[in-house]
């Protein structure tokens, strides 16, 4: 059956995931503005992976939503309602990712740290190996050893999803 909507369709909303900016706090955030698409789009850029800390990722952060805030071009986007109104309005909707879960630290209750930030997906693992499991980078990879794998439970997170909980060191 054909749609009879009472209006012309909005065109889609332009989705990219996992994209990168140089990984420094002077980074030219308006270069997401490329993204700029009618329907609007939402973009999810990369903050941080293994090498960094908690303090290294919380301070890229602050600094690019402090920037991002300020380009009209831009908004940052908590929620779907968010990323909704950006849509309407023909904005770039902004979250941020991590790459895996090195910036915790080893520690879980640095997810709701992450996520009162804006961070909205992370990754356990990516490159290499770490304290959630091996790396695509990796000579060989492991995946969960049974040591780790007995040594990791899921836990519910203060942000209210999911998550691994494993210890910092690596077996």
């Amino acid at each position: 059956m054909p749609n009879e909507s009472s209006g012309p369709r909005r065109p889609p909303l332009l989705w990219e995931q996992h994209c990168c900016l140089p990984l420094e706090r002077c980074a030219d955030v308006g270069e997401l503005a490329r993204y700029r698409r009618p329907g609007g789009s939402f973009v999810s850029v990369n903050v941080g992976y293994v090498p960094h800390s908690t303090e290294d990722v919380t301070g890229l952060i602050a600094s690019w939503r402090q920037r991002i805030a300020a380009d009209e071009r831009l908004r940052l986007a908590a929620s779907v309602d968010d990323v909704e109104a950006a849509g309407r309005a023909g904005d770039v909707a902004v979250a941020f990712d991590l790459e895996d879960s090195g910036p915790l630290d080893g520690q879980l209750d640095q997810v709701r740290h992450f996520y009162d930030l804006g961070v909205r997906t992370m990754l356990p693992s990516y490159n290499n190996r770490n304290a959630a499991g091996g790396g695509c980078l990796d000579e060989v990879d492991e995946g969960l050893t049974a040591n780790r794998a007995r040594s990791c439970s899921p836990t519910a997170t203060p942000a209210g999803g999911r998550s691994i909980s494993c210890p910092r060191k690596v077996c």
